[in-house]
């Protein structure tokens, strides 16, 4: 049971941190900042194996000059006790999206991590630094990404000004500072989703995420965003194998 609770919580930071999806090739010129206001906050609570796991939070603020994101993400209850989280997820845009620099704060059981990736460094590379606080060691790598490049969190919200047509797929360029991969997407469905508060008219994505591609496990990535021009993601779920089960965040408002 605790090695299944460690696998779902360490698993669900990249997960939640987040589909970092984009779709460059369905732009319709509109700018990636125009659909969500100055300041946008979006409440998640996790499940798992229906146990309420956690809650996370994404910020998004805007200026004329850059974006910002923050994604916090905690467990609580049962899970909390067995397997504590607290991470704290900070970074940098540009107006366009493209990433600029991050940094993620991790509490996850009884490890401390500090992780710090600027994403245009010299020579066209990644600077990943990553301490551990508790061994006191420091980790560093870079890997080489063209100019504009996402990581999950803002390439989620890239999603939102863009015209998804049902059947279409595409690659798109994502890197956790360590790996650079060309991520596949698909426009997969329309769906009605029913969260607490309302039923959703949502566009179901597969973001081709895990497998190997940019996290080993074996999983699928699924994403339900609101069939309108905000586009807001509804649900998020990973859909591991059947031991572990499916990890759901669900809009709260």
């Amino acid at each position: 049971m605790f090695a299944k609770l460690k696998g779902l919580m360490t698993f669900s930071r990249p997960c939640a941190a987040w589909l970092r999806l984009t779709f460059c090739p369905l732009l319709l010129g509109l700018s990636p900042t125009a659909v969500f206001a100055q300041t946008e906050i979006l409440n998640y609570h996790v499940e798992w194996r229906l146990i309420q796991a956690g809650a996370a939070r994404v910020t998004i603020n805007k200026t004329p000059t850059n974006v910002t994101g923050k994604l916090e993400l905690t467990s609580i209850g049962l899970v909390s006790r067995l397997f504590k989280v607290n991470d704290i997820y900070d970074v940098n845009w540009r107006p366009d999206l493209c990433a600029q620099s991050s940094h993620l704060n991790a509490e996850e059981g009884s490890r401390r991590r500090e992780t710090n990736i600027l994403f245009n460094g010299p020579n066209g590379k990644t600077q990943y630094t990553e301490k551990d606080l508790v061994k006191n060691t420091v980790a560093q790598n870079a890997v080489a990404v063209p100019s504009c490049v996402e990581d999950v969190l803002g390439a989620l919200q890239k999603i939102r000004a863009m015209k998804l047509t049902l059947g279409t797929s595409t690659q798109i360029p994502i890197t956790d500072g360590k790996k650079f991969v060309e991520v596949r997407v698909d426009v997969q469905e329309k769906e009605d989703v029913k969260t607490a508060t309302a039923t959703h008219k949502t566009i179901r994505l597969e973001a081709f995420l895990f497998n190997g591609v940019l996290y080993e496990r074996t999983a699928r990535c699924l994403i339900w965003v609101t069939d309108d021009e905000k586009r807001t993601p509804v649900m998020i779920q990973i859909r591991m194998r059947f031991h572990i089960g499916t990890v759901t965040l669900m809009l709260d408002k």
